[in-house]
């Protein structure tokens, strides 16, 4: 076997990094969707995710991680609890809002250091199957009925399974979460009637950032 300059054989270290990446998996799907991918390619479950944003998604972790252990807690958290020594809890929470979750968001956009804006459109995730939907069965359907910010829509489907659309949370969808945002934004969601929100481009773009 070929050695490397570390002296460690080759396919050690190759199976080192098969397993930190298939680790990463763990954090990158949900469990029942791990288990789809290696139910249907037990080789390759990366194969059924998108390869480039798994990447971008395993090189931030990585990074993270370097950061934590270096000591670099972003700010979120001191002596094991939510918060950062010598600041309040309003510049805490302006702090990750301002540097913490853009940071996250354009590592695992692939454009690091560069501005990752709050989106201002609705999300729908869907497929190529019928009617833009995709197809689950029975547990992948539970999983998402049971998120608790998910607006999910779903049809029957042959052999047990389900064709499934779901929305993230906008002015036209927040039902779910509608306990967890101020009421004062809900007031205003809902004096504005929806073929407003929906001829006025910059009006909803405003809600949803809010």
């Amino acid at each position: 076997v070929d050695k490397p300059s570390n002296g460690f054989p080759n396919f050690h270290k190759d199976t080192a990094n098969w397993l930190s990446s298939f680790y990463n998996l763990f954090y990158y799907m949900d469990s029942i969707a791990l288990s789809r991918a290696i139910e249907v390619n037990p080789t390759d479950p990366w194969s059924q995710f998108e390869p480039q944003h798994f990447e971008a998604f395993r090189k931030t972790r990585d990074l993270v991680i370097k950061k934590l252990l270096a000591g670099d807690t972003f700010g979120v958290a001191h002596e094991g609890r939510f918060g950062s020594a010598g600041i309040d809890k309003d510049q805490w929470v302006k702090n990750q809002v301002e540097t913490v979750i853009p940071f996250l968001w354009s590592n695992i956009a692939g454009i690091p250091g560069k501005s990752v804006d709050f989106r201002g459109e609705e999300v729908r995730a869907g497929g190529s199957d019928q009617n833009s939907t995709f197809l689950v069965v029975f547990q992948e359907l539970q999983a998402m009925l049971k998120n608790p910010y998910l607006v999910t829509e779903f049809y029957p489907a042959p052999n047990n399974q389900n064709f499934v659309a779901y929305y993230y949370p906008d002015v036209y969808h927040y039902e779910r979460v509608i306990k967890k945002l101020p009421a004062s934004l809900v007031t205003k969601i809902r004096s504005y009637p929806e073929p407003l929100l929906r001829n006025d481009t910059v009006l909803r773009e405003t809600l949803n950032r809010e």
